[in-house]
């Protein structure tokens, strides 16, 4: 069994989701780049162990500012001593291409079917809709896979590495492709689910809905905590316990009387803690304790906003759901170069994000606006920003808000005492989002606790590039 350990505190850790580019999704062994998610009980680790455990503002202490210190922690981090060299990668610039889809989700592959010109690329296909057992019969899948099989000539598998001088920049499997100022872009890039934060909020066996649809066999016994649908979508399929904040639910009435119906139980809390029994990992709440296989948070869909903001599209802070979205229209429209689609746009239900990549087109316009007025979003392109609690559905305790940097809340708290009130300042003094991730992650946590109407700035290149 291999040990995957944070570089400070040097605590057991595991991908909390096996998107690529986000925190523990990838180890290097011998100078090889491994994916962890693909070598599951390989690197899976239950026990507990000590770790070294203290503020990361001593880190910025005048103290450990000597030469000869700042010279030797590096030898005690958790980095690799040495790459492979590899072979040179091949670039090609494509001036021919005018139309691109970023993203093979279901809002991408939807506007793909009904655009002439376009290219979709995309790293996968593995959309939630092909992971959901409550879509086991979905007429919506069929269509999917169909739109796959009919436009494959149209369909590239690649990485959107970020916007640099030359062009848009594509890592495919064999070489760079630039593609030079598109006329028009699509972006179906899609969401994710940002992780809670309270005491042992960094367990292996705390992660993401999608994750936890990935591998389903493995965790029987589990509880859900978000306050949206997808909390209830996945507790009907688990058969557990949903929890959230208190004062933060946004549920429909449709999944709440789904949830009375199937006998799901909803708690309100404030506080949560976590530790691990063996192989169980006990939660700790307000009304008592779950002994659980794994704890699936499912809180409210992130838009990906670091690919938008890499492009120079601008995005705001939508207080009601405590999420970043690019400003766009009700149709999608950023401007006359680029639109947004489903999950980009903080759509969450299947049906209306294959409707998203739609209206673009002008089709299904009727459809799409009724089907938008069932859902929290509707009223942020029809009557400009709700009135809504403060209270975030993040936070329940003093838990790590960047893994990658071992950055705790009570860290981000005493520097927001000393005055520093922007992401950017959190960034400099404590030094999150500088780690592996990039900010995919904790930059959107500590943004949303800091009420933040800007994060960091999301620069070229967006994943690493070997």
């Amino acid at each position: 069994m291999k040990y995957i350990k944070s570089k400070k505190h040097k605590r057991y850790r595991f991908p909390k989701d096996c998107e690529e580019g986000l925190p523990y999704t990838e180890v290097i062994e011998d100078g090889k780049r491994i994916k962890v998610c693909e070598n599951f009980e390989k690197y899976f680790h239950y026990g507990n162990h000590f770790s070294i455990n203290f503020s990361s503002s001593i880190i910025h202490s005048k103290f450990l500012r000597s030469q000869f210190i700042l010279n030797n922690i590096p030898r005690f981090l958790n980095l690799p001593e040495y790459y492979n060299e590899s072979h040179e990668i091949k670039v090609e610039i494509n001036e021919k291409i005018d139309e691109i889809i970023i993203g093979g989700g279901i809002s991408g592959l939807s506007a793909l079917e009904n655009c002439k010109n376009c290219i979709l690329i995309s790293p996968n296909f593995d959309d939630e809709i092909f992971l959901d057992p409550l879509c086991k019969d979905c007429s919506l899948k069929d269509k999917i896979k169909s739109i796959i099989k009919n436009n494959s000539n149209k369909i590239v598998d690649g990485r959107f590495i970020g916007r640099f001088n030359e062009g848009l920049v594509f890592r495919l499997k064999d070489k760079y492709l630039v593609i030079r100022k598109p006329a028009k872009v699509i972006l179906a890039s899609g969401s994710r689910f940002l992780p809670p934060v309270f005491p042992g909020n960094d367990l292996p066996g705390i992660i993401s809905r999608r994750m936890y649809l990935k591998f389903l066999n493995l965790f029987k016994n589990v509880v859900v905590i978000g306050s949206t649908d997808d909390a209830i979508r996945t507790a009907l399929i688990s058969k557990s316990k949903v929890i959230l904040k208190k004062g933060t639910e946004n549920f429909s009435k449709k999944y709440l009387e789904l949830a009375e119906n199937e006998g799901i139980d909803i708690l309100k809390v404030k506080e949560l803690k976590a530790s691990r029994k063996g192989k169980k990992i006990v939660l700790y709440h307000d009304y008592g304790k779950e002994i659980v296989d794994a704890i699936v948070f499912a809180i409210v869909r992130q838009p990906r906003i670091e690919i938008a903001n890499n492009l120079g599209i601008e995005y705001n802070y939508y207080y009601k759901l405590h999420i970043y979205l690019p400003i766009h229209n009700i149709n999608g429209k950023v401007n006359d170069n680029y639109y947004v689609t489903g999950g980009m746009r903080g759509i969450c239900n299947y049906e209306l994000s294959f409707l998203s990549g739609k209206i673009i087109f002008n089709e299904a316009i009727d459809e799409f606006y009724t089907e938008l007025k069932e859902t929290y979003l509707y009223h942020y392109h029809s009557e400009g920003e709700e009135e809504s609690s403060s209270i975030s559905p993040y936070f329940f305790g003093n838990g790590y808000v960047c893994e990658c940097e071992d950055i705790k809340l009570k860290d981000v708290e005493e520097q927001y005492k000393k005055g520093y009130r922007t992401v950017e300042e959190i960034k400099r003094t404590l030094g999150i989002s500088t780690g592996y991730c990039q900010g995919k992650i904790c930059s959107f946590l500590v943004g949303d606790y800091l009420n933040s109407n800007k994060l960091i700035t999301f620069r070229s290149p967006l994943y690493s590039m070997w």
